[in-house]
């Protein structure tokens, strides 16, 4: 659609997202966003977050010095804020991945980052690999789902690269199948 609307008013800018275009605007800004998501309890109206542009949120100036992860893309159509997972490893057991996508490396996964949503769609094997181990949950055939009791916690862990990162809360994993309950 871009390369359509290029042509016809030649103009590289218009239909481009806003940051795609305050980026293109200023091009001595440095070319990234940071977002920083905050977690509150369950009764309370709102939580602490942050978005910025061009710049490290305090505290976070580090994150610039880290070595950067390229989005993956396995050239088949998808254009989504990717990386490839090359581990995930549950309460220190490795599991197995893979993907059905084409062009992914045997053994790895690909990992769509999504700010918005509150459920992550994961394959089937890794909600069980994940919530099988945790004592006193049970799959629920019926509706499709783990039930997990609420005091629960589990030692998820996620390798990019070199990098790993380890997941301190209950996750919210909804197998791709599953029909989703709100």
């Amino acid at each position: 659609i871009t390369g359509a609307i290029e042509e016809t008013y030649d103009d590289s800018t218009i239909g481009l997202s806003p940051l795609a275009n305050i980026f293109h605007q200023d091009t001595t800004i440095p070319n990234f966003i940071s977002i920083m998501l905050g977690r509150s309890g369950d009764l309370d109206d709102f939580s602490d977050g942050m978005f910025t542009i061009s710049e490290y949120i305090d505290g976070y100036e580090n994150v610039g010095e880290t070595t950067k992860m390229e989005r993956y893309d396995p050239g088949v159509g998808l254009t989504r804020w990717s990386l490839l997972l090359d581990n995930i490893s549950v309460n220190g057991k490795n599991v197995a991945l893979n993907s059905s996508t084409e062009g992914t490396p045997k053994g790895k996964s690909i990992v769509v980052l999504d700010t918005g949503a509150t459920q992550a769609l994961v394959p089937q094997f890794l909600a069980d690999a994940i919530y099988s181990g945790i004592p006193d949950a049970i799959w629920d055939e019926e509706d499709g789902y783990w039930v997990v009791p609420c005091n629960s916690s589990v030692d998820v862990r996620f390798t990019f690269g070199c990098v790993k990162f380890q997941n301190m809360i209950i996750l919210v994993l909804v197998p791709e199948d599953a029909s989703i309950i709100y």
